[in-house]
């Protein structure tokens, strides 16, 4: 995923991991997340797995189920729609 989607996946894994929708992640440990990374570039490749196509509500859909995928445990509510923000903002910031 990362020779094919750089930047989508490192924007992923970063905004995951700030975001930690799981609280799982701990300073100086390896990403958690990878998986998830995978997970939602897979589900939006009917987008290209371009993260600038993806609309902020069908992104929150995407995470909530790569992370189920992936964890097969619920996410902190409030943390999935922290982590699309990031995301978006990312986007937005690269593509300017």
């Amino acid at each position: 995923m990362n020779r094919a989607f750089p930047r989508n996946t490192a924007i992923l894994l970063e905004c995951l991991e700030k975001a930690d929708p799981l609280d799982i992640v701990y300073p100086d440990q390896t990403p958690e997340y990878p998986d998830v990374v995978r997970e939602a570039l897979v589900l939006i490749s009917d987008e290209y797995a371009d993260l600038s196509r993806v609309t902020p509500e069908r992104l929150e859909h995407v995470l909530y189920e790569a992370l189920a995928r992936c964890f097969g445990e619920p996410p902190e509510e409030h943390r999935v729609p922290h982590a699309v923000n990031l995301i978006t903002e990312h986007v937005a910031l690269r593509s300017r």
